[in-house]
């Protein structure tokens, strides 16, 4: 008779794949079949793309000032929120956007909220008993590539006024005119240096002449290199006018094909075509997924009017 072994006729520390469940799959799916899928996916977008800036609504940030405690919605007609109560608004891709206004903090000389006249957002005046003041606002720079995109002031200088703006580094001694060569070429020492210092000077003839008014600085700048997003529309989402001339016309609404760059989209984002300028309304998402991850998405998008508030996004 042999000896007797207490080696176990097979290795029980071996899973097989009824014992594994989900995990091996996923973990399959995961590692080699989702990435060749989302690769030949942006490949395909790579041909012949078009190409569309996006805008993502916020749900945080300071609560607008057309949105007050006692309001029962936000201002439809906002130039700050677009009615979304929130001074973040819509987000472009690939860039960070900031307001300044009453709801930012700040530091006044002879300057007031402007709380009598009833406009959105409230804005700021001068002083009843004064020809001169300003207002001070610190922004903070989170990073970024030193490019600054957009920089939009709102007030309104009657006759016999004047609203003048500047910008600094906490560092430097005298403004230069707010712009957006003068953002950028100061956006990478603002990070080490405290952020930017802007400061909106207000002015009039005399006392008793009207004041100015002075509702918000809009700053943006970027923060990745391509802030374009490639999608595919199907030839059946296009109408042609009028192929003989050769200009195209584009219907109310239509679907586009997304790859993974935008990891989130809802039916309250934008998106505007580089090469036309039209806005377009996300009205239905539908995710595509292998096994719970992202792949690619379908999204309807309808033509934004000029009579909406939307429309006056920048």
């Amino acid at each position: 008779m042999g000896s007797r072994s207490d080696k176990p006729e097979f290795d029980q520390s071996r899973f097989d794949n009824a014992q594994t469940g989900g995990d091996y799959y996923r973990q399959l799916a995961e590692n080699e079949l989702v990435p060749r899928i989302i690769e030949r996916q942006r490949q395909a977008l790579n041909v012949v793309p078009n190409f569309y800036r996006y805008y993502q609504r916020a749900y945080s940030g300071r609560r607008c000032s057309c949105f007050s405690e006692t309001a029962t919605s936000p201002s439809s007609s906002c130039l700050a929120c677009f009615g979304t109560g929130n001074t973040s608004s819509y987000q472009l891709y690939g860039h960070h956007t900031e307001i300044l206004d009453v709801t930012a903090a700040s530091a006044t000389v002879g300057i007031v909220p402007d709380f009598n006249n009833i406009t959105y957002p409230v804005g700021f005046r001068l002083m009843d008993n004064v020809t001169k003041g300003y207002v001070d606002f610190t922004l903070s720079v989170k990073g970024g590539i030193n490019v600054c995109s957009l920089v939009s002031l709102y007030a309104n200088a009657p006759a016999g006024t004047a609203i003048r703006s500047g910008v600094k580094l906490f560092t430097e001694a005298t403004f230069t005119d707010l712009s957006v060569d003068a953002v950028s070429s100061r956006l990478e020492a603002a990070q080490t240096t405290g952020g930017l210092h802007i400061r909106v000077v207000m002015e009039r003839n005399s006392i008793c002449a009207v004041s100015p008014t002075f509702q918000f600085v809009r700053v943006r700048y970027r923060t990745i290199e391509d802030d374009r997003v490639r999608g595919d529309v199907p030839l059946s989402s296009e109408a042609n006018r009028s192929s003989d001339v050769g200009w195209f016309d584009e219907v109310e609404n239509k679907t586009m094909y997304l790859d993974t760059t935008l990891r989130a989209i809802s039916s309250e984002d934008l998106f505007r075509d580089v090469r036309s300028g039209q806005l377009w309304k996300v009205s239905e998402t539908t995710p595509n997924e292998v096994g719970g991850l992202l792949t690619s998405w379908f999204i309807t998008v309808r033509k934004v009017q000029d009579s909406e508030r939307y429309a006056s996004l920048v």
